[in-house]
């Protein structure tokens, strides 16, 4: 497991260094007013893809795993999902085309641009239920491919920009619409012919895809509404170029936080094992392992911060520098993601938690919509950013919650102190945005290390001793200083 997390980690990272050099060229290249208009545009297929056709691919995942465990194949459970989304689509697409007007003009595109949407709807929602399929088998290298693929058919589309043969928001929407297209291409060519048997829709799967399946709308409305709301705020109360900017910050939190989608790809599949064999010792273990690594997350976090403040401050970004201190709210908010990405998993196993864990997605949608209210106007673009903080905050500390009191983990996992840890970190971007930039970076590399000398004499990584078997098929040069440091963290010298 840790294995093939590292190596998706390893491709996020390529992904990411791609995401650095797309955003610095679109601070030169775009103006805030198109980059905002894309980003709406694009907002609006990823809310309909997710909340309208992605809300059946936990079932997916959760039954073709079953399935494949008893024989082998999961021709039912996909070929029930695929009849799912042929129906809904004849449903959404006609929609989409009736509220035409009223989508363009709060978007602010041009007449008949709504087929951009549509497409990159499609493409986003086959790509999406593409890499559940694969998650299912154990192939997980979509999520790190995927990343890559979408950024370098971005940057290639930039490269028009400076060109000067583009210079609209059509232009990135196609370039982004291609880069999925790659991309939905690998993500199913990697599932092995002989696991997808025959591909068939039965009534039973259906039944138990729907039953699963039938909260999660909520869920996903909660869901895609925090990641793309503070944009609609903005545009109603301030203007494109702020939604451009904000747009621009989130871009960079969200490759932030797009290192733990592996993790959660990666553990769900094992999480779900352990649930259907009623392994409840091995609940609690992963619970203490998943602690100590959202510590060890906690203590580095100011070093992220410090990177941040640093490249804001060689660089110049024109318009674009204003996007600092929401940034830096919103890298230390990827925390509770974090926590969200390591206990959700856990959740999802027990069907009989989901609606509950959709009921949560509301609730995060609903504070961050209330902050968003209160917050734009006296702090203007910081404000989406500390409403989307709280409203991560909130979220973490319902699903942890839920975890402790309905599962197996029960106490294995520290609740107050993670909460605490992460509500201190959010305080601290919020603090650092307001210092001098050198002093800032400084103060931010001292809290760094005082935390992961405190975290570790007061026991806060314990449980990263669970970790140390996983480390026995790296290469050997590797392995050593790996369990080192585990066991340094760890307390547990017999690790070195």
């Amino acid at each position: 497991m840790l294995k093939n997390y590292l190596a998706l980690v390893g491709l996020q990272g390529v992904g990411a260094v791609l995401a650095v050099a797309f955003l610095a060229l679109v601070a030169v290249a775009v103006t805030p007013q198109t980059f905002g208009t894309f980003s709406l545009a694009l907002s609006v297929a990823q809310i309909v893809a997710t909340i309208g056709l992605a809300w059946t691919n936990s079932a997916l995942l959760r039954f073709a795993r079953e399935e494949i465990g008893a024989g082998g194949t999961m021709g039912t459970a996909l070929g029930s999902r695929l009849l799912i989304q042929a129906v809904l689509l004849l449903i959404i697409v006609p929609l989409l085309v009736a509220a035409r007007r009223p989508i363009e003009a709060a978007v602010g595109l041009d007449p008949g641009s709504l087929r951009l949407i549509i497409l990159a709807l499609f493409v986003i929602s086959l790509f999406e239920m593409g890499t559940y399929a694969a998650q299912a088998v154990e192939r997980f290298s979509a999520y790190g491919i995927g990343p890559v693929i979408l950024k370098l058919a971005q940057i290639a589309t930039l490269g028009l920009f400076l060109l000067g043969v583009a210079n609209d928001w059509q232009a990135l929407m196609i370039g982004t619409i291609a880069g999925y297209g790659i991309a939905l291409t690998l993500a199913w060519r990697q599932i092995p012919r002989a696991t997808l048997g025959r591909i068939r829709a039965t009534a039973r799967q259906l039944r138990r895809i729907l039953a699963y399946s039938w909260a999660v709308p909520m869920g996903s409305v909660g869901g895609v509404l925090v990641i793309w709301m503070d944009l609609w705020f903005l545009r109603f109360f301030a203007d494109l170029e702020t939604v451009g900017v904000y747009a621009w910050a989130y871009s960079v939190a969200l490759f932030a936080s797009a290192l733990f989608v592996p993790l959660g790809a990666v553990i769900a599949p094992r999480i779900i094992d352990l649930r259907v064999n009623g392994d409840t010792a091995g609940l609690q273990s992963y619970a203490r392992a998943a602690a100590s690594l959202f510590f060890l997350a906690a203590s580095v976090t100011p070093v992220a911060l410090a990177a941040a403040i640093a490249l804001f401050w060689l660089a110049n970004l024109g318009t674009y520098q204003a996007a600092l201190a929401p940034l830096l709210v919103l890298l230390a908010a990827t925390l509770f993601q974090l926590l969200a990405y390591l206990i959700n998993p856990v959740l999802s196993a027990f069907e009989r938690l989901m609606p509950r864990v959709a009921a949560i997605s509301l609730v995060i949608a609903v504070v961050n919509a209330g902050g968003n209210w209160f917050l734009i106007g006296p702090l203007g673009v910081l404000g989406p950013a500390i409403a989307t903080a709280v409203a991560f905050g909130a979220g973490a500390a319902l699903m942890l919650l839920l975890a402790v009191r309905a599962t197996p983990v029960r106490r294995s996992f520290p609740a107050t102190p993670v909460l605490v840890a992460g509500a201190v970190l959010v305080a601290l971007a919020a603090a650092v945005a307001a210092l001098p930039p050198g002093l800032a970076i400084a103060a931010c590399l001292v809290i760094a290390i005082a935390a992961t000398m405190i975290a570790r004499q007061a026991g806060a990584y314990r449980g990263m001793a669970y970790l140390a078997p996983l480390v026995a098929s790296f290469p050997a040069a590797l392995a050593r200083p790996v369990r080192r440091a585990i066991g340094w963290l760890d307390n547990t010298p017999v690790l070195g």
